[in-house]
């Protein structure tokens, strides 16, 4: 039986990190595209653990840059080497960018930030959770010149990363907090400590990532 729960007790952690490992793919994906000035995406029949770029060679007004693939194969199959190439546009029109520059900056954050939740009944106010721990609260119901929002109120409380916010979808002055420090904090504006979680549980055992506030 020990045995057992202990085999269990693996495929659980194993496919718990399969899980987290495929979270973090997704932001990367979604977030790629700002963070490169060009991504291209092509499916490989095996992994690769080796890319080398050979030198480019001229080709009219395009360049073409050869590569060197080493494959990661099972092992069933041989690994190999390949050589495909990449064809530069850089004197091909391009299309107008489909991220334009931003109306607003908003400043707070010293670290990446995910959590993100609008205020339902009041308009303008937003909520973010970072990995600072911090959480930081903006009004942008005043557009302001120099396009920078500076943080309203900062809370610091969580002692890991803030995973995830979301306002009451009836009461502007409540919101709850959840981070990886696995609890869950609910915090009232109206309150005479403000800096401070109205209520402050440990949910769970490990880090929470998701919240909803419904009463």
């Amino acid at each position: 039986m020990a045995a057992k729960e202990d085999g269990s007790s693996t495929w659980e952690a194993e496919a718990e990190e399969e899980e987290e490992e495929e979270e973090e793919f997704k932001i990367w994906k979604k977030n790629s595209s700002l963070l490169y000035d060009m991504v291209l995406c092509h499916a490989l029949d095996w992994p690769s653990l080796t890319v080398q770029w050979l030198p480019p060679n001229g080709h009219d007004d395009d360049a073409v840059f050869p590569l060197i693939l080493g494959t990661h194969t099972s092992c069933s199959e041989p690994n190999s080497l390949t050589s495909p190439t990449l064809t530069s546009l850089q004197n091909k029109p391009q299309p107008p960018s489909p991220f334009p520059s931003p109306d607003l900056r908003l400043r707070g954050h010293t670290m990446e930030a995910y959590g993100l939740s609008w205020n339902p009944p009041k308009e303008g106010y937003l909520l973010s959770g970072s990995d600072d721990s911090l959480i930081c609260l903006w009004d942008i119901s005043t557009m302001p010149q120099q396009q920078v929002v500076e943080a309203k109120e900062m809370y610091n409380v969580h002692e890991g990363v803030v995973g995830d916010l979301s306002w009451h979808v009836k009461h502007e002055y409540l919101f709850g907090s959840v981070g990886e420090d696995c609890s869950l904090n609910i915090w009232d504006l109206r309150s005479s400590l403000p800096k401070t979680p109205l209520q402050s549980i440990l949910a769970h055992q490990a880090e929470v990532r998701r919240s909803t506030v419904r009463l």
